[in-house]
């Protein structure tokens, strides 16, 4: 059970409305599985991993477009991998379709992500309000 430890699950549905009145509504849903290597490493039992490894992150993202009214769901699967530093966080996903109505070609996503406040802890990583950090 302890390995179950280092998953996480979110997910989020909404009803969308939108605002050209030919358009139909939908219900939007979607969400991620993953599990943090680093997590395990740090906090379950540590695997021997080298430090890049221990950083990766495997996850698998799912988005759906429901019409309320007409149509059938579409949707993608996006499985990938993040890397977690220090100050910057990369991300590499796969765009798989869940049927010929999303569409028939595999797509890729890479992301870059720094973080701000971790970079410039003493000008943009204080407070706005004069609190302490």
């Amino acid at each position: 059970m302890r390995y179950l430890r280092p998953f996480a699950l979110t997910a989020t549905v909404g009803y969308a409305v939108p605002g050209a009145s030919d358009a139909s509504r939908s219900v939007e849903w979607a969400g991620a599985l993953e599990y943090s290597l680093l997590y395990l490493q740090n906090n379950v039992q540590d695997q021997g991993f080298s430090n890049f490894i221990a950083h990766l992150t495997p996850i698998v993202e799912f988005s759906f477009s429901s019409p309320v009214d007409a149509g059938g769901t579409i949707g993608t699967f996006n499985p990938g991998l993040i890397w977690s530093g220090q100050h910057e966080q990369v991300a590499v996903e796969a765009i798989l379709p869940v049927n010929h109505a999303t569409g028939d070609n595999v797509g890729v996503i890479a992301q870059l992500h720094f973080y701000i406040d971790d970079l410039f802890p003493h000008t943009l990583g204080t407070s706005i309000f004069g609190g302490k950090p």
